[in-house]
């Protein structure tokens, strides 16, 4: 998939099937800010779990410790599951914000290098 907001390429990386992925700054910013939400939509489910992992026998027979203990085992999975999930989200946020950084510091380079030799001011 490549996106064209803007005529210049930001950041280019491997998908699947041999294809890659191209995106300019204003949609990887996008793209970074979504992750960055997604990640906190998995800290505030990981917030409301607890519920999930405290869950008591109704009676005190056998099959009602059972059914709070595979409860329980349950809603510690769903934690473990939606803590994956932040983290794989946060990562994805940090790629793109070290991709953006690289960006800004190649044309921060790039300006340079044009001013020097034209005397030039570059605007922008």
């Amino acid at each position: 998939m490549t996106t064209h907001a803007s005529s210049r390429k930001l950041y280019s990386f491997p998908g699947a099937n041999g294809g890659h992925w191209e995106f300019d700054e204003a949609t990887l910013i996008r793209v970074k800010d979504r992750w960055i939400q997604i990640a906190q939509i998995c800290a505030d489910a990981m917030g409301k779990s607890t519920p999930l992992r405290e869950i008591q026998a109704p009676g005190l027979e056998m099959a009602s410790g059972y059914y709070a203990k595979k409860a329980n085992e349950s809603g510690f999975a769903y934690l473990s599951t939606v803590t994956q999930m932040r983290d794989y989200a946060l990562g994805q946020a940090e790629a793109c914000k070290k991709a953006l950084r690289i960006y800004s510091e190649s044309e921060l380079a790039r300006t340079a290098v044009f001013q020097g030799l034209t005397g030039w001011e570059v605007e922008g």
